[in-house]
C-alpha cells in the first residue's frame, strides 16, 4: 500500500490532475484592458470615428484634385521641354478612338446579324403556321368598299393631326377644370 501512495503522489507531480491551458498574462490583461475601454468610451470613439470619416471624405477630395493638378503641371512642363511628346500623345489617342470604333462597328454588325437572323426565324414561324401562303395572307375576308373607307378615314385622321397635340394632357384643348364664377350674395354688388 506505501508502494501504491507513493506512485500515485509521484504521477501528480509529474501530470497534475486537471490539465488546463491558461493564456499569458499580458495577452489576457491587455485584451481586457481594451475590453473595459471600450465600454466605458464606446460613444466618443463612434463620434470620433464619425467625425474622422466626414473630415477624410473632404480632405481626400481636395488632395486627389492636387495630385491630379500636380501631374498635369509636371506634364505641361514636359510638354514645353519637348514638344513631340505631345504630337505623340496625340496619335495614341487616336490609335485609341479608331481602335474603339473598330470594336464597337464590329458589335453592330453582329447585333444586325442577329437581329436579322430573328427576323428570319420569326417569319418562317409565321409561314409554317399559315401554311406558307404569304401572297393572300395579308388580305381582309371583307369586300373592298370597306376597306377603301377605311383607308379615307384613315387618310382623313391623318390629316387632322395637330403638331401641339399631347395625349398625356387630357381630352380637347381647354376641358379642364374650371372654377366656380364668383357671384355676389344677393343678386348684386356694388
Amino acid at each position: 500500500m506505501d508502494a501504491y501512495i507513493a506512485t500515485a503522489t509521484m504521477d501528480e507531480d509529474i501530470h497534475p490532475p486537471t490539465l488546463q491551458e491558461t493564456p499569458p498574462e499580458f495577452l489576457s490583461s491587455i485584451f481586457f484592458r481594451t475590453v473595459s475601454f471600450i465600454e466605458q468610451n464606446g460613444w466618443y470613439l463612434l463620434g470620433g470615428g464619425v467625425i474622422l470619416l466626414y473630415i477624410w471624405s473632404k480632405v481626400n477630395a481636395v488632395i486627389t484634385k492636387w495630385l491630379d493638378d500636380r501631374a498635369e503641371r509636371d506634364f505641361q512642363a514636359k510638354l514645353h521641354k519637348d514638344p513631340d511628346l505631345f504630337i505623340l500623345r496625340q496619335q495614341a489617342q487616336e490609335v485609341a478612338r479608331l481602335r474603339l470604333q473598330q470594336q464597337h462597328d464590329a458589335q453592330a454588325r453582329i447585333a444586325e446579324e442577329k437581329r436579322k437572323e430573328r427576323e428570319r426565324k420569326k417569319q418562317e414561324e409565321w409561314l409554317a403556321r399559315h401554311g406558307g401562303n404569304a401572297a393572300g395572307a395579308g388580305h381582309r375576308l371583307s369586300d373592298s368598299s370597306t376597306s377603301t373607307q377605311n383607308n379615307e378615314t384613315t387618310n382623313a385622321k391623318k390629316a387632322g393631326w395637330r403638331p401641339e397635340y399631347n395625349p398625356l394632357m387630357g381630352n380637347g384643348g381647354s376641358g379642364g377644370f374650371r372654377p366656380a364664377r364668383r357671384s355676389c350674395p344677393g343678386g348684386g354688388c356694388g
